[in-house]
């Protein structure tokens, strides 16, 4: 939620292919950018409530007392970076902000003969190496990762979610991973290839709670790169 409104304006503008936005694109950046909120601190103020107290009540406010409540609590975003989480704009912006740091990643992965995913802000990179290239490969491919997300204004990889694995002949080596259970990328890889499995921004997240939310969408991605391991 903290994309610079400068550098996104500029990348709609690459889509859509125009020098300037139309007053239809402006008025939606605008509102996306320039958004309003209402705090939920204030709300508990006001109710005298905790949150949890309230999750009963079908609504909090009746229509007359909402409008005097937020004459004095609505807040308007000044900052020139950020937008809504929720909205199905935001998660069309959040794309469109990525696409350099995509087409980037993706031309320097698939060079390597690997292959790039993310969705959202999950990514998972498969690249074919020997084991013993393992330690050369991947401070390459992570200096190349980091030096595309420092020409990104606000973006930022969790260096505390990142996943490291190797994979070759049915064993997977934990490299760098924060998982205890491995039984995921067990169930994933189970033909025998040499890989190096890089997995950055979340990936213990991206095989279970995503998994559970969006199973489709999972098992096509796990489908996708099984055949690239072993095709």
């Amino acid at each position: 939620d903290n994309l610079d409104h400068k550098y996104l304006k500029e990348k709609i503008k690459c889509v859509i292919n125009e020098e300037s936005l139309d007053a239809a694109d402006y008025a939606i950046y605008k509102n996306i950018t320039k958004f309003t909120y209402i705090e939920a601190d204030d709300i508990e103020s006001e109710k005298g409530l905790l949150r949890r107290d309230m999750r009963g009540m079908d609504k909090y406010f009746e229509t007359d007392e909402f409008h005097e409540f937020k004459k004095n609590h609505l807040r308007k975003n000044l900052k020139d970076y950020q937008i809504p989480q929720g909205s199905s704009i935001s998660a069309v912006y959040a794309n469109v902000y990525m696409i350099d740091f995509d087409k980037k990643i993706n031309d320097f992965i698939t060079s390597q003969k690997g292959m790039y995913r993310r969705y959202c802000d999950d990514i998972i990179i498969v690249v074919p190496m020997k084991q013993e290239d393992v330690k050369g490969k991947n401070e390459e491919i992570a200096k190349f990762i980091y030096s595309t997300r420092d020409g990104i204004p606000n973006l930022e990889l969790n260096e505390d979610k990142t996943e490291h694995f190797f994979y070759d002949n049915g064993i997977i080596e934990k490299i760098k991973s924060s998982l205890r259970d491995i039984h995921s990328f067990y169930n994933l890889i189970d033909r025998g290839s040499p890989n190096s499995i890089l997995c950055h921004a979340g990936s213990s997240f991206f095989f279970q709670t995503i998994s559970n939310v969006f199973p489709f969408l999972i098992r096509k991605t796990l489908w996708q790169i099984s055949h690239f391991l072993f095709d």
